[in-house]
């Protein structure tokens, strides 16, 4: 785990159980938000001077740390404009591996071809114990 990991879980300890998406990279953490949908408290459109990363139909990972030992997580992606028409891109995933980085390895990308080439967005959901969580990607392209 990385040091930047643990001093996360440090400052939010048991108390807190929230999750920070690290890959891609997310448009906003708040943590006091972080249960409002569908962004966790950040406006979707605003995603100026983030990073745009490919997004693969066959899949590409994303990557969270956790404070709660056990969720459920849900992918979802919305094409730019869209961004209020959220489409699943897997089967929810139960975690039970603890507290720490969890890397989810090969989340698809969308599989409609009129997302390709077009710009899109994912929106990571986490069900724990205390209630649903939501964080939202930076800009990606589908292809």
């Amino acid at each position: 785990m990385h040091f930047k990991n643990l001093l996360l879980l440090g400052v939010f300890g048991a108390a807190s159980a929230h999750f920070i998406l690290e890959v891609p990279e997310s448009i906003g953490f708040d943590d006091d938000n972080e249960g409002i949908f569908p962004c966790g408290g950040f406006d979707q459109s605003h995603r100026a001077g983030l990073p745009e990363s490919p997004w693969p139909k066959k899949g590409a990972p994303i990557g969270v740390v956790t404070t709660h030992n056990e969720a459920i997580w849900e992918f979802k992606a919305a094409v730019v404009p869209f961004t209020n028409r959220w489409v699943s891109l897997s089967r929810n995933i139960t975690q039970t591996a603890g507290l720490g980085s969890v890397c989810f390895s090969n989340i698809p990308g969308p599989k409609n071809p009129l997302w390709y080439g077009r710009k899109g967005v994912i929106q990571i959901a986490q069900h724990g114990h205390d209630g649903t969580l939501y964080q939202v990607s930076s800009d990606f392209t589908s292809f």
